[in-house]
């Protein structure tokens, strides 16, 4: 029963052949020895240069061989290679659907946030949870007496539409984080930093723990010497 490994990079190694390198992997897992199947994969082995490495992304699936390499470990035979669906390239282009993952985790944060808390839950975040608002239900039954026992659902447009929404809610409030998404720590000495900068600065967040430490060490020197000055 064959086997499969991500291949990542590709390194040709003569007129044939080439090496192929797992995910994380420095050296080789694979040895290729037929390059035409790497059309398989949409790579043209003209394009490869001996002794040139190329980033890919395929899988290519092995089989252990029945002869045994110098460590006694058997050899891996490739038997096919597998394309992801996709182009392979050095660096991701399209971040789309991430980001819209993304988002969509942002808004399942908040809605947390609101059931643990009690609050109202903001409309505007229904936008990326679609599924918190029900199509209406379907009439059963023939004719107008069905629809008649029906009660009038209304769409989720009107819903939204007849509703004023609230202002956004604050999701530092429930996950404190600074401003570049790292998320806060976990001694009173960080928290209470953290909340005196919110309290006296309250449209702002501070960069980063090392900008709160730096914020506090200011604060600290100016009452310092302000009690300095005081005493003399």
């Amino acid at each position: 029963m064959s086997e499969r490994i991500l291949i990542t990079k590709i390194v040709r190694t003569g007129a044939t052949t080439a090496d192929l390198v797992g995910q994380r992997h420095q050296y080789a897992d694979l040895h290729l020895f037929d390059l035409a199947s790497l059309a398989d994969v949409g790579i043209k082995f003209e394009d490869l240069v001996i002794g040139a490495e190329m980033p890919v992304r395929f899988w290519a699936h092995y089989e252990l061989s029945a002869k045994l390499n110098k460590a006694g470990n058997p050899y891996r035979d490739v038997v096919m290679l597998e394309a992801l669906g996709h182009p392979a390239t050095a660096t991701s282009t399209d971040t789309t659907p991430l980001l819209a993952e993304l988002r969509a985790i942002r808004a399942l944060l908040e809605v947390l946030a609101s059931a643990a808390t009690g609050d109202q839950l903001p409309l505007s975040l229904l936008e990326h949870l679609p599924n918190l608002v029900k199509a209406p239900a379907q009439p059963t039954g023939n004719g107008a007496a069905a629809e008649a026992t029906q009660p009038a659902a209304p769409t989720p447009n009107n819903e939204l539409d007849t509703v004023s929404p609230p202002a956004p809610e604050d999701l530092n409030a429930h996950f404190p984080r600074y401003a570049d998404g790292s998320p806060l720590g976990q001694t009173d000495a960080e928290t209470d930093a953290y909340e005196l900068f919110r309290a006296l600065n309250p449209d702002q967040l501070p960069a980063n723990v090392d900008a709160l430490r730096a914020w506090i060490r200011a604060r600290t020197k100016v009452a310092r010497d302000a009690r300095a000055t005081k005493a003399n």
